[in-house]
């Protein structure tokens, strides 16, 4: 009887975690605003949303020097108005209206902006998005959960180039980019896959529909 009674005490303050198999994080440059969209897959869970990358060097207008050093890590990435589902003994909670709290993303290694280029540059440097990140979701029974995120990713980043004139410096300014972590999944998890990808891109639909 004991057991009976305070078995559902335990699991209500327990704070699940997932495994996370796949994380994709794309942004722009930042201009002050949302610059960012996300996904994260694992066992039984799809989560998605948009957010803020911020970092020195991707602001908008931010001058780099051609043949300058640069260690692309990202200060601050926040992950909010999340959307998705998980699942908990076979139940589904449901993600949607909750936010992850915000994490960073270290670039474990630098590189050299060429001295002149055709048009623009990109570059790909491996990166580690750090966690576990904790999220928040009105449906879980102990309101949060934890994403126990891979240890070893790839930021790819394309960069305009401008040449130099009127005395000014050629110089670079950072476009677009993006973090990923894409192992290869199994075959039970290619609809969890698919599902985080449909949500990005319904949630950058949305974004340019307001933009506009």
């Amino acid at each position: 009887m004991l057991l009976a009674v305070f078995a559902p005490c335990a699991y209500a303050d327990s704070v699940p975690t997932f495994n996370i198999f796949q994380a994709v994080i794309p942004f722009s440059a930042n201009g002050g605003g949302d610059n960012e969209f996300f996904s994260f897959v694992g066992s039984g869970i799809a989560v998605s949303g948009g957010g803020t990358a911020v970092c020195g060097w991707c602001n908008v207008l931010t001058p780099l020097l051609a043949g300058s050093s640069l260690n692309p890590s990202i200060s601050l990435a926040t992950f909010d108005n999340t959307e998705g589902s998980a699942s908990i003994g076979g139940h589904s909670y449901n993600l949607s209206g909750g936010f992850l709290f915000s994490s960073s993303i270290t670039a474990l290694g630098s590189f050299t902006f060429p001295t002149s280029s055709k048009g623009g540059f990109t570059v790909t440097v491996p990166a580690v998005l750090n966690g576990p990140i904790q999220g928040f979701a009105a449906s879980f029974p102990s309101g949060t959960y934890n994403l126990q995120i891979p240890t070893s990713g790839t930021l790819v980043l394309t960069f305009a180039f401008f040449p130099s004139q009127d005395g000014f410096p050629a110089f670079y300014q950072f476009s677009r980019g993006h973090f990923s972590v894409l192992p290869i999944p199994e075959p039970g998890t290619l609809a969890m896959m698919g599902s985080g990808l449909c949500g990005i891109a319904g949630i950058v639909r949305r974004k340019m529909k307001r933009d506009r």
